[in-house]
């Protein structure tokens, strides 16, 4: 696995936990917002990961039209973001924000205007030769990016206390990601700078992590004890099927001749549909640990702060 495959997969999944602690959590519009331009991130993630596999330029061209499946809403999503963390009236340009965006998805997976002409660079890495349509829609990539970042500035010089700490660590971690996938760009058009910086989108993820840390977004241990259950069985229930595909395939074809790939993909199937009760039984026992614990704490508290006027007398 090269840098590239790494640190694509790498940004996938971490985006995909952040999303589970924003579900997990976030009530308001801004967290299902944020939610989505997270799952964005993620497919940008799984897209440049298949790029960076890719053996074809036929695979090529299904891994970069789903990485731009994905990078195409993250420019949108943010500014979205931006309007409602800054509580900005745009209706007409968040309208046209998402037109743009529709349109650019269709033309991207339905026609080949903006990927064709492959060749290798790296000499590991498809990457198509930039055309009109592959500069048209760039362009008005960061041009909504900009915009975005600019409202954000704007929002940072009126802001204060609280809500200039958060405009901070949104202007940080934003510009990150944008900046980091922005270069993963640059061989299309001619320039061959190795796509190191595609990791910069899990970077963008920790800093908004640390963000909800340190300042208390959101109440952290719940979001992230339940995304911990929601990891762990997904990762058990689901890792089984996986198992039998790549690691008992052998065996299955003995016992299943040509259909072998049936039986993991039932099993699959039926494991998917009862991880979210699996899930939820292991959540909520989690939570009344933690609910426990917090009571338990509580109750102590009580009893040191009834002592302490005793405690005083005892000192006269």
């Amino acid at each position: 696995m090269n840098f590239f495959a790494f640190s694509s997969l790498l940004t996938a999944l971490v985006s995909l936990i952040l999303i589970v602690v924003i579900i997990s959590f976030g009530k308001s519009k801004i967290h299902r917002i944020w939610a989505l331009c997270t799952l964005a991130i993620s497919i940008w993630g799984f897209g440049t990961y298949l790029v960076a596999k890719a053996d074809s330029p036929e695979s090529a061209l299904f891994a970069w039209r789903l990485a731009f499946s994905g990078a195409l809403y993250i420019s949108v999503f943010f500014y979205h973001i931006v309007c409602i963390f800054g509580n900005l009236t745009r209706k007409r340009t968040l309208f046209f924000v998402y037109s743009q965006a529709i349109f650019f998805h269709i033309v991207t997976i339905t026609t080949e205007k903006v990927f064709t002409n492959w060749h290798i660079v790296f000499d590991s890495l498809y990457y198509n030769q930039a055309t009109a349509f592959y500069y048209l829609t760039s362009a008005s990539w960061l041009i909504i990016v900009f915009l975005g970042h600019y409202e954000l500035w704007k929002i940072y010089k009126k802001s204060s206390g609280f809500k200039r700490i958060q405009t901070i660590y949104l202007l940080s971690g934003f510009f990150t990601g944008f900046f980091g996938g922005f270069l993963c760009l640059l061989p299309a058009i001619g320039i061959n700078f190795y796509p190191c910086t595609s990791s910069s989108g899990a970077l963008y993820v920790v800093i908004i992590t640390y963000a909800i840390l340190r300042y208390r977004l959101m109440d952290i241990r719940i979001a992230l004890t339940r995304a911990g259950v929601f990891a762990v069985v997904y990762t058990l229930v689901l890792g089984i099927p996986f198992w039998l595909f790549f690691g008992a395939r052998n065996f299955l074809f003995k016992f299943a001749g040509d259909n072998w790939a049936i039986i993991p993909l039932i099993l699959g199937m039926g494991f998917a549909s009862l991880c979210p009760f699996i899930y939820n039984h292991f959540r909520r026992q989690a939570e009344n640990r933690l609910l426990a614990e917090e009571l338990k704490n509580h109750e102590t508290l009580k009893r040191l702060t009834r002592s302490l006027p005793l405690l005083h007398e005892l000192d006269d």
